[in-house]
């Protein structure tokens, strides 16, 4: 008999997945109205609330990655001739996200603001920031391209191995080009919670999507689904952690309570669904022999 997603392959580590995100997401939302500075995004104090964010998150990524290593060996990426027509839907719905951004960061590049939800303030963009706000762009106008050739695949079932095969790098140049336009802001990574969990779901991300164009082509991937699997969900988390909280302040009237240099970006949300979609479908267990 088969066994179930949840009894074999990453199935533990999509439950503690969940089991964070639901008691991570409202707690981030109510610091927004609690604990949080307006503007700076500083902690005006450090309850028991701010202990239990930081170790809850800690404890589930650290669990996620323990689960990865462990199943190492075990894990199995579909790969060749996979259909699923609710994945490719998310890989659309990744591509309008990283059309999204790319609009958001050309706008801000030449000193039109942004973005779609709350405007994020920036007293003057420098040149260098203006460079890596083009190349983001660009990178993410290209990861659109590649969200969709990836959704068209899964639609037709046909393999994205050769077409991709490049491609899939796209995403990782454009997720390091937003990280390291957040190194040019001169402020406290620490101090601002809402800059250290951007950080944070950018390394994840990065380190998914390497992973993913390995085991998509086919070069060097022997037992690096675990990474797919792993550091996948460990974005997606932090990536909800960005995104949902926010977008819940902003539609209550009450944008005023947000970093003034982080807003809801559609792209976190729409790539932590694809994410999400990826390794609830893609991965599982290779069969026994």
């Amino acid at each position: 008999m088969k066994k179930s997603f949840f009894t074999s392959g990453y199935g533990l580590g999509a439950i503690i997945f969940a089991a964070a995100a639901v008691i991570l997401l409202p707690l981030r939302t109510v610091q927004f109205f609690t604990v949080l500075e307006d503007g700076t995004g500083f902690f005006s104090e450090t309850n028991f609330g701010v202990y239990l964010l930081y170790a809850v998150f800690i404890a589930a990524v650290a669990a996620m990655l323990i689960i990865g290593i462990s199943k190492r060996k075990v894990l199995n990426f579909a790969k060749n001739e996979f259909r699923s027509s609710g994945c490719a839907i998310l890989s659309y719905v990744a591509a309008v996200g990283a059309v999204f951004d790319a609009l958001n960061s050309f706008n801000l590049a030449a000193g039109l603001g942004i973005d779609g939800l709350s405007t994020v303030v920036f007293d003057e963009i420098s040149p260098t920031q203006s460079i890596l706000l083009g190349l983001e762009g660009i990178f993410a106008v290209l990861s659109a391209i590649f969200f969709v050739v990836i959704g068209a695949g899964l639609a037709s079932g046909k393999s994205t191995e050769k077409s991709c095969r490049y491609l899939a790098l796209v995403p990782v140049f454009w997720n390091i080009v937003r990280m390291v336009f957040r190194f040019t802001r001169t402020i406290s990574y620490i101090r601002v919670s809402d800059l250290l969990f951007e950080m944070i779901m950018l390394i994840f991300l990065i380190a998914f999507f390497f992973a993913f164009a390995q085991v998509n082509s086919g070069i060097n991937a022997k037992h690096i689904e675990w990474k797919v699997a792993a550091y996948g969900l460990c974005g997606a988390l932090t990536a909800l952690i960005c995104f949902v909280p926010r977008f819940i302040v902003i539609i209550s009237g009450n944008a005023e309570h947000l970093y003034s240099m982080s807003t809801a970006e559609y792209c976190d949300i729409a790539t932590a669904l694809f994410v999400i979609g990826t390794v609830l479908t893609r991965i599982g267990q290779k069969a026994e022999q």
